[in-house]
């Protein structure tokens, strides 16, 4: 049973010409009900993304999901045997996502240390009193992804939010904890598959970045 709100956000989608749609990381797992036309909708529970991915959209095609908080513990087996053939009622959603996941005090105050600023993982253990292998410990297991990765991650969305408003690069990495403007591209390239200068004229993927999310 989990005590708060395990869902940050509720989304939509209906879309009604072929599309392609690119979902960028931001260290969250979804609870999705896809229902093709002609198909049977079904529930599933979307991956922490690596990098920007695309998803091919069938035109009448709807999606409901629910946004997980970063970290969260999830049974998901059970909550998906649950939802079988279920609408998409918000409600009813939410008091079972609540009843088949559970939170970890120590896994959420890890995760903020590490997306507090510009550091390292060294320093996020030092301030949480354990060491960077004990960070390890805690957090594999539990999210399915090292420290370093949570650090990137948090650093990558802070800067990439940064030059989509208008900050130039150069001073968008010095701000974000990046060797140099060059050390910023690639990451930006890594993580979201585009440019700096791609991504200040990129509604959609600067939209993503504003959406609830790690960092």
């Amino acid at each position: 049973m989990l005590t708060g709100d395990p869902v940050i956000a509720v989304w939509e989608a209906a879309p009604a010409t072929p599309a392609v749609a690119r979902v960028s990381p931001d260290g969250c797992r979804d609870l999705i009900l896809r229902h093709d036309p002609g198909g049977r909708p079904f529930w599933f529970v979307s991956a922490l993304e690596d990098r920007t991915c695309a998803v091919a959209l069938v035109p009448g095609s709807r999606f409901h999901g629910f946004r997980m908080r970063p970290g969260l513990g999830l049974d998901a087996g059970r909550l998906l045997r649950a939802l079988a053939g279920r609408e998409p009622e918000p409600d009813r959603v939410l008091a079972l996502l609540a009843d088949h996941a559970r939170a970890c005090a120590r896994v959420e105050e890890a995760l903020a240390a590490l997306a507090a600023g510009p550091g390292s993982v060294a320093a996020a253990a030092a301030g949480l009193g354990v060491t960077p292998r004990t960070l390890q410990r805690l957090l594999l297991p539990a999210t399915g992804r090292a420290p370093g990765w949570w650090l990137m991650l948090a650093r990558l969305r802070r800067a990439a939010r940064a030059v989509a408003a208008g900050t130039p690069p150069a001073d968008a990495a010095a701000g974000h904890g990046y060797a140099d403007q060059a050390h910023l591209t690639r990451e930006v390239r890594r993580w979201l598959g585009t440019t700096p200068r791609a991504l200040r004229g990129d509604a959609d993927l600067a939209g993503q970045l504003a959406q609830p999310g790690y960092g």
